[in-house]
């Protein structure tokens, strides 16, 4: 140490710039490293779409879905294979174990399809293979307003500007404007005079299509030079296109586009709405990739709408998702700020002679490591979240613990520690903690992402924290001596009677416990440890184990479904309704609503001041009541759907049976204890009119199936055949046959298709008609027909949903049909299996780190036996203040065990006085002033770090306390225990 001082003294200003080029490299690396609130976690899936135009929903599956998961389910690593087929398309989706290669298993499947893909009929589209995104939820609603425009011409710019020059944003998946009409040009034929002209619905398209483009011709010259020629064909005005000559081969004339059709400005049959507390708008809903971050997104859209100026159109931020994110990170930097402000006060208090020296690097040191970790984070590219947030406050907390704890050299100066004397006590605090953070992640990369880098940070925190002390300590204190002079330095600590360092003078307010061996008999303190491991134990078992990440906020979800057949008009008329309830509810703010055929979407915004979330939620449910048959389903926000949500799937063949047993069962479970809500997740199969077309009478009338769906889907829903430029801006031109055409059932009678010679083939005489009830879409699990429904728990833990929910409804079930439960709640339910095997596994490391450490198989053992009492102390006091085990709960524990080892292990080897040591008032008042601004003042998106705070403060009292009071009792049993006596002696030859 003396020759680091001396070097230190001798280039104190290059070592300063040295650590000053640190700092600066962890400033600019700050402005680089990506925010997000959790950690990204790729989705190990793909998605293989394919199209078949025309074709319906059962052939579909027979045709396309079967044969394709038939295929690929002999790719190796698959958990999980699930699909749809619908009418026209099928998309399955194939879930791999985490760990697998998704770039090479798409290759191979890409080989395997192909395989097939020749045997598919001729008018299947190549089959797409896409990245899985299974987050479908917006990160962004943006409104458009103007005083100026109608809903018509906003719809218009956010069509064919706004989503256009938003996509190019990184980490956007999809645009998706809602509101408002949608502009189009409508060609309404009479289908009787295209006849009598001799033409049919294909001929328009194709004079259309061929005459409304421009072209380039090449270059010709002119004055010696060159100038290129262009011909301008497309249509400029609406008469242009009314005006478009035809030429009738059968009557030898030509005649106009007007004769035959009415051409004029038209809207879009209304498909989609959007509102704002019942008011209609046009918004604008901005969906992000699975490993898009969501505030660089936010500031790249908000930087873009500053950026793009429209006259008289105003953008507003009706919802961020990054709201929730900027806003937990300034609570806790408020709420740090203010506990380091009441520890310094603290500290001031405590020492009021001259300056302390020591508590003001341990200060300084913050800064230091927070930009050091930072540029480890810009050096790795992984992105700063709550984990690593959380790692460095705790870090910084635990250093406070380690250093007091730490010998003192006098001759090093006030406070400072040797390292030859400390590197193997902290070398074994570290491996304890990465003991403790890593087996999770190797059994559960998901789950156990957050204790690997928990660990990962804080050791990284401890060892900057441990190996720059000293030097930064002599800069600070020489750069001190430069710049003001003589000053009276005041150790940390005070010898005290025993010859321990002591906090405080003899004399003063401190008190001393010594609980030792004769305060307590053998068998009242093996009851009591007794007790507390086995209510502990008890508390594991029994407690709500929500190992996930979740942030509470002000916002709530809501989903409406309703069964198939229902029209836009239909959703909108009853959602309407659910937003006249949500408006009225005790402390409503807003409501954004998307409402499409079928389904809406609703972003429900609160004042906490007013009510609880979850009280609204139960008094709006209360107050929409039964709105059968749609289903209505409120979550918070943070409540993420892959893990709040129950699905229980239902396997088996017949569509009719699996419905039916579906709704039986919904209906069933939604009255049993601890449920709340229950939404089917499909739609039930609709009424329609099926038309089979008779593949020997298509063909003897020189037709084929693609021409009669394709002029039935043009005549009937529409066709867009090309686009128009109306100032400035694109719509679509729509050909259709007009309205008394397409009326009713009986207009289908009157279709006639024009064939390919030129003939007319009257519709009836190549289908048949019939009703039918057919399902929209058909889901496969696993190769299997299943169709599934959700749960919401109000109360009840995940085990009970699966001994007492599911074997309660397996009872109903038919024979070759059976109830599984989502993939996702199964991997909560590995997980809570894994965690009592990943606490014995990371004690095992624990055993084998202290023996390698103490070079004895006895020492070990009784710093594990005394360092899970703490444990399980704080685990039973935690199920009682939070009722869960949640993830920043789990975490404190981990801490906690790791904080009683080191406690124990300085105990050991110093042969301090027990009790004396590590019952350091200061040190606990200390640590609590750090903590109290934010376990009291936790707003938006602070309960997360509150939870791990307190865990880890009653985790180091409690290891303070039971640690001087259990480690003589467990070293005296041990002492007792004759290891030669309990090995059998060997007979005499």
């Amino acid at each position: 140490m003396s020759d680091l001082k001396d070097f230190l003294r001798e280039r104190i200003l290059s070592v300063c710039m040295l650590f000053f080029g640190l700092l600066l490299f962890g400033v600019l690396a700050f402005f680089q490293v990506p925010v997000t609130l959790f950690p990204s976690i790729a989705y190990p899936g793909l998605t293989i779409s394919v199209d078949y135009p025309g074709a319906d929903v059962l052939l579909v599956e027979e045709l396309l879905t079967a044969p394709l998961e038939e295929a690929v389910s002999g790719v190796g690593g698959i958990e999980e294979i699930r699909s749809f087929a619908e009418r026209g398309k099928t998309e399955i989706n194939i879930e791999f174990r985490k760990g697998v290669n998704i770039d090479l298993k798409g290759l191979e499947i890409r080989e395997r399809i192909d395989l097939i893909a020749s045997g598919f009929p001729r008018e299947v589209h190549k089959p797409l293979i896409l990245q899985y995104d299974p987050d479908q939820r917006p990160v962004m609603i943006l409104s458009l307003e103007s005083q100026k425009f109608d809903f018509a011409t906003l719809r218009s710019i956010a069509d064919n500007e706004l989503r256009r020059y938003l996509e190019t944003v990184e980490g956007v998946s999809k645009i998706t404007p809602s509101g408002g009409k949608v502009r189009e040009v409508l060609i309404g034929c009479d289908l009787q005079k295209l006849r009598a002209y001799g033409l049919g619905l294909g001929d328009i398209q194709e004079v259309i299509q061929k005459n409304n483009k421009d072209a380039s011709i090449g270059a010709v010259e002119k004055s010696g030079g060159t100038a290129q020629l262009r011909i301008f064909g497309k249509y400029s005005s609406l008469r242009d296109l009314q005006r478009q000559p035809l030429h009738s081969a059968e009557l030898g004339r030509v005649f106009f586009l007007e004769d035959v059709a009415q051409v004029s400005f038209a809207y879009r049959d209304e498909e989609s709405a959007a509102r704002i507390n019942g008011k209609e708008t046009v918004s604008v809903f901005v969906y992000k990739s699975s490993l898009g971050n969501t505030l660089q997104i936010a500031s790249s859209i908000r930087q873009k709408l500053e950026d793009l100026k429209i006259p008289d159109v105003r953008f507003n931020v009706v919802y961020d998702q990054s709201d929730s994110i900027r806003k937990t990170y300034l609570n806790i930097l408020i709420c740090f700020s203010l506990g380091a402000a009441l520890l310094g006060g603290f500290w001031y208090y405590r020492r009021s002679r001259g300056r302390d020296e020591n508590y003001i690097t341990l200060f300084s040191q913050f800064p230091l490591n927070f930009f050091l970790v930072q540029f480890v984070l810009f050096i790795s590219k992984t992105d700063f979240d709550i984990i690593i947030a959380c790692s460095i406050l705790l870090g910084f907390a635990m250093w406070l613990v380690v250093y007091q704890s730490l010998p003192k050299e006098k001759k090093a100066g006030p406070g400072v520690f040797s390292f030859r004397n400390t590197i193997g006590d902290f070398i074994s605090l570290v491996v304890i903690l990465l003991s403790l953070c890593l087996p999770l992640y190797y059994l559960d990369p998901d789950t156990g992402q957050s204790t690997l880098r928990l660990g990962v940070f804080i050791v990284l925190y401890l060892s900057f924290s441990y190996f720059l002390f000293p030097p930064f300590h002599l800069i600070l204190s020489r750069l001190r001596g430069l710049l003001f002079g003589s000053y009276v330095s005041v150790p940390d600590r005070v010898e005290g009677e025993d010859g321990e360092e002591d906090l405080f003078p003899k004399g003063g307010s401190a008190y001393r416990f010594r609980l030792g061996s004769g305060n307590l008999s053998e068998k009242i303190f093996w009851g009591l440890y007794l007790f507390f491991i086995l209510f502990g134990l008890f508390n594991l078992v029994r407690s709500d184990k929500e190992l996930f990440y979740s942030i509470e906020n002000k916002r709530i979800i809501g989903i409406v479904e309703l069964p198939s057949g229902f029209n836009f008009s239909q959703t909108n008329e009853i959602t309407k309704k659910i937003e006249e309830k949500i408006a009225a509810a005790e402390g409503f703010v807003e409501v954004t609503s998307k409402v499409d055929p079928g389904h809406a979407f609703l972003v429900i915004t609160v004042d906490d001041s007013k009510v609880d979330g979850d009280d609204f939620i139960q008094k709006v449910r209360a107050s929409i009541g039964d709105i059968s048959p749609a289903f209505c389903y409120f979550s918070r926000e943070s409540e993420n759907s892959r893990f709040k949500e129950v699905r229980i799937d239902i396997l088996g063949d017949d569509l009719d049976k699996l419905d039916d047993l579906a709704k039986n069962l919904g209906a069933k479970a939604s009255k049993m204890k601890g449920v709340g809500d229950v939404v089917l997740n499909y739609k039930s199969p609709r009424d329609e009119l099926e038309l089979s077309l008779n593949n020997h009478k298509t063909s003897g009338a020189s037709l084929n199936n693609s021409e009669v769906a394709g002029f039935l889907r043009t005549a009937i829903q529409g066709s867009v055949i090309s686009k128009f430029i109306s100032d400035n801006r694109e719509m679509d031109i729509r050909l259709r046959a007009l309205k008394e055409f397409r009326d009713s059932k009986e207009s289908l009678e009157k279709f006639v298709v024009k064939n390919q010679v030129g003939k007319y083939v009257p519709i009836p005489e190549v289908t048949s008609q019939k009703e039918a009830h057919t399902p929209t879409r058909v889901f496969r699990k696993n190769k299997k027909r299943v169709l599934s429904f959700s749960l919401r728990l109000t109360s009840g833990s995940y085990n009970s949903v699966k001994s007492e929910i599911v074997a309660e409804l397996e009872k109903d079930l038919p024979e070759n049909y059976y109830i599984e439960l989502g993939r996702s709640m199964e991997k909560i339910l590995e997980t809570e299996n894994r965690l009592y095997g990943v606490i014995a596994f990371s004690l095992v490391l624990i055993y084998m780190v202290l023996a390698s450490y103490f070079e004895s198989f006895r020492e070990p053992l009784a710093v594990i036996g005394t360092a899970v009492l703490p444990f399980f102390a704080t685990l039973s006091v935690m199920s009682l203040v939070f009722g869960t085990l949640s993830l920043p709960v789990y975490l404190g524990l981990l801490l906690t065990i790791s904080i009683a080892c080191f406690h124990v292990m300085r105990i050991l080897k110093t042969g301090e006085a027990i009790g004396t040591g590590f019952r350091r008032r200061s040190a606990v008042i200390g640590i609590l002033a750090l903590f109290l601004p934010q376990i009291l003042f936790s707003r938006e998106g602070g309960r997360f770090l509150m939870e791990f705070e307190v865990t880890l403060f009653v985790g180091y009292g409690s290891s303070l306390l039971l640690t001087a009071w259990a480690l003589p009792h467990i070293q005296k049993f041990l002492s007792s225990i004759d290891i030669k006596s309990l090995v059998p002696a060997r007979k005499g030859r």
